[in-house]
């Protein structure tokens, strides 16, 4: 389940990365714009550009064919430039206008004591989570030797902490994906955890930093999460963080806090 705004946000540096690609391939052409005619069957062009008021054709010759092939690309490629400008548009308006709440909206625009008479038909949970929990999703394969904590769910994590978070999840009903693939500013992910909110399904991650007491890991940890914030991410609404030191390991209370703060509010 990929949250619309993280794929605007993806295809907004997509299309900027293209924009830049294309505007850098543009050919050398004479000033004009190309025409074609047909003669005897046979395909003439001609290079059509105004002169002191005067519109003039010159013929292009056979051997000169490759200035046609120009012209043609440029003109192509103009097309195309103005129509990424349109997508690039959309995409950059989408995160701003969308909200992906329609229905939580509308029900806490209600009556409490209304919506509570239609509550179940209208978010039958158990069964929409069951299937997003249980549907297949592209894991990360690297190190796989490295997988050696079994948790209470059966899923098989790194270490010990993440088999704390793991079990808390699971032991509070709420659905999670261990090391799924993510697209993030146009770059791959495998965050820890990613979970659908048993309240609204919005997807959010949780990415425990566990070895805070390296300084290159740390360095690592910065570039992180100035990717995911760069893409929209935000601490406490779609991504949970939480770090470790060898003088102060992840507290399982501290874990039950923030789901209960993030998840179950």
């Amino acid at each position: 389940m990929t949250d619309p705004k993280i794929f605007a946000q993806n295809e907004v540096l997509r299309i900027r990365n293209e924009i830049e690609a294309l505007d850098r391939s543009f050919p050398a052409t004479p000033d004009g714009h190309l025409k074609c005619s047909k003669r005897g069957g046979r395909k003439c062009y001609y290079i059509v550009k105004t002169e002191g008021g005067v519109r003039r054709a010159r013929y292009i010759p056979a051997d000169q064919m490759d200035i046609a092939e120009a012209m043609a690309m440029r003109d192509y490629l103009t097309r195309k430039r103005r129509l990424l400008d349109q997508d690039l548009k959309c995409m950059e308006m989408l995160p701003e206008c969308y909200s992906g709440r329609c229905g939580i909206d509308a029900a806490e625009s209600m009556n409490p004591d209304h919506f509570a008479l239609i509550k179940d038909s209208v978010f039958p949970a158990e069964d929409e989570l069951a299937v997003w929990q249980n549907a297949p999703y592209e894991k990360n394969s690297k190190y796989p030797e490295a997988l050696v904590h079994r948790t209470i769910s059966g899923v098989m994590v790194r270490s010990k902490s993440e088999s704390i978070i793991a079990d808390q999840l699971f032991s509070r009903g709420i659905p999670f994906r261990y090391e799924a693939q993510l697209m993030v500013c146009g770059r791959e992910f495998y965050p820890d955890f990613l979970i659908l909110h048993p309240r609204d399904r919005r997807p959010l991650i949780w990415e425990h930093f566990g070895l805070m007491s390296s300084e290159t890991y740390r360095e690592s940890t910065v570039r992180k999460l100035a990717l995911y914030f760069e893409a929209g991410f935000k601490l406490g609404r779609d991504l949970v963080a939480t770090f470790e030191w060898e003088d102060l390991p992840l507290d399982s209370s501290a874990v039950a806090k923030l789901i209960e703060h993030c998840l179950e509010q």
